[in-house]
């Protein structure tokens, strides 16, 4: 993305590490963003991977971000077009603890009744496809088709 822009970009999905955000960093995001980790670390999360960050720097000889920002694009190729897959819950695996529901910063999972049992619900036109719901279930009842 940040090769086909002028815009800043910023890296957002799975950063819960300095290695995380610094290989958004050299593929040209100008910032990241850190959610998943927080939702499931708390707030403390925040100045971790910022120390570790500072730290990565100094022990690969760079002194600022902007020192990797981009450095890999070079060698990224270009990626095809993905359509949005949608998870699909299986309400016998669904124990509606919610945590899914609170997980999701789209509001696109709900725990609802169906049927007489209370089970999530996926809203498909809410939903992006991030799979933050996937990863978060502890029953392994939310999953992304193929």
């Amino acid at each position: 993305m940040a090769k086909n822009t002028n815009l800043p970009v910023i890296g957002a999905a799975g950063v819960t590490s300095a290695v995380d955000a610094t290989e958004y960093f050299m593929a040209g995001a100008s910032a990241v963003q850190i959610c998943t980790g927080a939702i499931i670390e708390g707030p403390s999360i925040y100045g971790r991977v910022a120390r570790e960050i500072e730290q990565w720097l100094r022990e690969h000889g760079y002194d600022s971000v902007e020192d990797v920002r981009g450095m890999a694009l070079k060698y990224l190729r270009e990626e095809p077009n993905y359509e949005v897959r949608n998870p699909v819950v299986d309400p016998e695996k669904c124990t509606a603890c919610g945590i899914c529901e609170r997980a999701c910063r789209y509001n696109a999972i709900r725990v609802e009744e169906v049927d007489g049992r209370r089970t999530a619900v996926v809203d498909q036109y809410a939903c992006y496809g991030c799979g933050v719901c996937v990863s978060i279930c502890p029953v392994r009842a939310v999953t992304l088709p193929e």
